[in-house]
């Protein structure tokens, strides 16, 4: 365990709640502990527990849980749920326009922006589509700029739209002071700093303020043998944000040494070997249950190989289903051109996020040396 002294570098927080989720997901904590707990393992890619909740359960509850699943159409369902659950808070308010009713929609809001940032970065699936945060954003009132500024930055992330990030957000993050929304500031001025040059100083300098201001908080707790669940969750949350933001892989090294490490691996061949290992780690799959992962030529051999068999000894299978009790039968499949196609299909989805997927993992350092 980290003391109060040693902890000063992102990559040491984010180790320390790695460190701080084992048992977690087993021990006396809240539902929502656990989930976190289990998300930054997942992230990590280190072992994780199956954690079972009840589909009665809170949608925001639901949404981290299948955040670790390899489906996402549990997802998709759940977020549904939420979407409609913040409608409803929302439609509350505007008709009884009452302060406790405003309150209710607002920090339901504010959980919902770090959740975006996760289903987006991890599975690619928005919480919030653009007609929902102009909606939004139509009936928040003077005192919430900050979050008016967090959703004028979702908005712009990636779409590249503007030459400079609007100086109202840089402002609003330079500023910032809402703790319900801090995940989100630190990650949104990173990724905007990446894609916006011209904004680049101005949101770095607030990214790592604010990124300072974490680390100087958990320094207080870190050497604590036992943390509230608040405490946990918040450190839980920290951990993963500064992961997405590439932080597991910093360096703490004296200058003369980290000048002596960058001549060394600024060369050619280095670049060459992390692309490498960035391609093979996303044009691969991994197999469950066994430490082997399939490249892709191996797929592409097993499509050909399909397609031969389809060609000279197909076999034709008939397809049943049942649905609410009632049972589907479809006419006969070829098999081995089924089984080729749905391959192909995967494959070409994987090429098509191929860049991304490479992009994400040079940002992260997830790249094993």
């Amino acid at each position: 365990m980290l003391t109060e002294e040693e902890l000063g570098y992102p990559h040491e927080l984010i180790l320390s709640a790695s460190n701080r989720s084992i048992g977690v997901s087993k021990g006396q904590y809240r539902m929502r502990t656990k989930l976190l707990a289990n998300l930054l393992n997942f992230v990590l890619k280190k072992k994780r527990e199956d954690i079972k909740i009840e589909s009665k359960e809170d949608p925001e509850l639901l949404i981290l849980a299948n955040l670790t699943s390899r489906s996402s159409s549990s997802l998709g369902q759940n977020i549904s749920e939420y979407r409609e659950k913040l409608n409803a808070l929302m439609e509350d308010f505007q008709t009884t326009q009452s302060e406790t009713s405003y309150s209710s929609f607002i920090d339901f809001l504010k959980e919902g922006v770090f959740l975006h940032i996760l289903c987006k970065e991890i599975k690619g699936s928005p919480l919030f589509l653009g007609e929902d945060i102009s909606k939004f954003s139509k009936i928040l009132d003077y005192r919430e700029n900050n979050l008016k500024a967090v959703f004028s930055a979702i908005q712009i992330w990636g779409t590249q739209k503007y030459d400079i990030v609007p100086h109202s957000i840089v402002f609003e993050f330079s500023s910032f002071e809402d703790k319900a929304l801090r995940e989100a500031v630190i990650f949104l001025s990173y990724i905007l700093a990446v894609d916006y040059l011209k904004s680049k100083r101005e949101l770095l300098v607030t990214h790592y303020m604010l990124v300072k201001s974490v680390i100087d908080e958990f320094k207080e707790v870190v050497s604590q043998e036992n943390l509230a669940d608040q405490v946990l969750e918040n450190l839980f949350k920290v951990a993963i944000t500064l992961f997405l933001c590439g932080y597991l892989k910093a360096l703490r090294l004296p200058n003369d040494e980290k000048t002596h490490y960058l001549e060394s691996v600024i060369h050619l061949p280095s670049i060459e070997y992390s692309f490498k290992k960035a391609f093979d780690e996303v044009a691969s799959i991994s197999v469950p249950h066994i430490q082997f992962r399939v490249p892709f030529w191996i797929l592409l051999a097993i499509n050909s190989i399909l397609l031969v068999l389809h060609w000279y000894n197909e076999i034709y299978l008939p397809l049943e289903f049942s649905q609410l009790g009632i049972k589907f039968t479809a006419p006969a499949v070829p098999v081995f051109l089924l089984f080729a196609f749905l391959i192909s299909v995967f494959m070409v989805f994987r090429l098509y996020k191929l860049k991304s997927n490479i992009i994400k993992n040079f940002r992260r350092g997830t790249i094993e040396s």
